[in-house]
């Protein structure tokens, strides 16, 4: 494997030239995107790898404005009441709704299976290719490879923008906090089992000026805008690079058991609508075709000084993104020589990976998922920081190296 890896079939400087010949922007619906497709079909035909376009409608809207949006018309509510304290008990009724609402309505806005129209409607598209097995056989399994092409840029950079969301939802939950304990002191003291006074007033005081805290930030960042600034190099011309150099290795030696399906994938940035819109199609007919219990998918976003990992998935309850996958690739990079970093999911993130991991959950289904991720360098992101020159080529290298060689040892296990 390593003599094959060092030989002529691995280019060295392929992949960081891809990030170079990238360097434009491609936010979904512009001229950009149609550039970015080209450049990815011909690469892919320069190599005798026949693709496809698949376009599909999407929508601009974010689901986390729409959550922020939510929040704050429901805080107005709050601060009526609050100003006429001696009805505060009435709180306590809207917290009760309120977190009904918000189970029910992230339940559904959370499941990447759902498409939810919510914004301005645009038509972005996904290139698919498919390396079929050397012994195909029926309910074979299948490597799906997955990346995003598109870019998209803010008015506020990227790290300002996760403080401020991560400031937004620490406001909104102490203020809620504080809501509950007036609503709760405001109705005993109706049965005269507590008094309301100073301390009472300054809680409330105080609750107001989280409410008008939160309101501020919440519209400010509704308010930032997506731009077309951004040439996208580490998110995600680095996952379409990896791809690409990925399928050059498999076309010219094709896996014996396992068939390989490359997705690059469009318009993510708003909401994951390349992925979701693929499964959307295609789901069905993978499971009937294939045995995805024992098949893979990796999904790649965002590589750049060193090569991350994803080893947790879940909000709030934290569990192993897969059986075995990831002990498989750590395995592979100890033995390769190759630092691999274990990475964490960030609040307000998500990749193309949770759409095939819903998927494969609600179908009850062990796909084995996960993706490549450098956290560090997500503060370039969606910038125009996001430079080819914060991409390195070793570290792409290693990444293509790492996936190659897992992809081939699962192969051989099914020998």
């Amino acid at each position: 494997m390593k003599e094959e890896l060092s030989g002529n079939i691995f280019e060295e400087q392929a992949a960081i030239n891809h990030v170079k010949a990238l360097t434009f922007t491609r936010k979904a619906g512009t001229s950009g995107e149609t550039k970015g497709i080209n450049y990815i079909q011909k690469e892919l035909e320069k190599n005798s790898i026949d693709s496809i376009q698949e376009s599909f409608n999407c929508s601009s809207g974010s689901l986390m404005k729409l959550l922020l949006a939510f929040l704050f018309l429901y805080m107005i509510i709050y601060e009526v009441i609050l100003f006429f304290n001696q009805f505060a008990w009435i709180i306590l009724i809207l917290h009760v709704i309120l977190v009904i609402s918000l189970m029910q309505g992230m339940k559904y806005l959370l499941d990447w299976t759902n498409l939810i129209y919510w914004g301005k409607k645009l038509q972005s598209n996904n290139v698919i290719a498919e390396i079929s097995a050397q012994k195909p056989r029926y309910k074979r399994p299948v490597a799906i490879f997955s990346a995003h092409y598109d870019t998209v840029s803010r008015v506020i950079p990227g790290p300002i923008y996760m403080v401020l969301m991560v400031s937004c939802l620490f406001i909104a939950l102490t203020f809620l906090l504080l809501t509950l304990i007036i609503s709760i002191w405001s109705l005993l003291a109706i049965f005269n089992l507590v008094i309301t006074g100073i301390v009472f007033n300054i809680i409330i005081s105080v609750s107001l000026v989280l409410a008008i805290s939160f309101q501020i930030g919440s519209s400010i960042a509704i308010l930032n805008k997506s731009l077309d600034k951004s040439v996208g190099s580490l998110d995600n011309a680095t996952g379409v690079a990896i791809l690409l150099e990925v399928a050059k290795l498999i076309k010219k030696n094709p896996l014996e058991n396992i068939d390989a399906i490359f997705l690059w994938c469009g318009a993510e940035e708003f909401g994951l609508w390349g992925s979701k819109q693929f499964l959307a199609k295609h789901f069905e007919e993978l499971n009937d075709k294939y045995d995805l219990n024992k098949s893979i998918a990796m999904n790649f976003d965002i590589i750049g000084r060193y090569v991350g990992l994803m080893d947790e998935s879940g909000l709030i309850k934290k569990k192993k993104m897969n059986d075995s996958l990831n002990d498989i690739i750590f395995a592979i990079a100890k033995q390769s020589n190759i630092e691999l970093k274990k990475q964490k999911s960030i609040i307000g993130t998500g990749g193309d990976h949770m759409c095939f991991m819903k998927y494969a959950k609600k179908a009850e289904l062990s796909l084995q998922v996960t993706c490549f991720a450098t956290n560090k360098d997500a503060r370039y992101i969606h910038y125009p920081t996001d430079t080819p020159d914060r991409c390195s080529p070793k570290t792409l290298n290693d990444c293509i190296k790492v996936c190659h060689e897992t992809v081939r040892s699962i192969d051989k296990r099914l020998e």
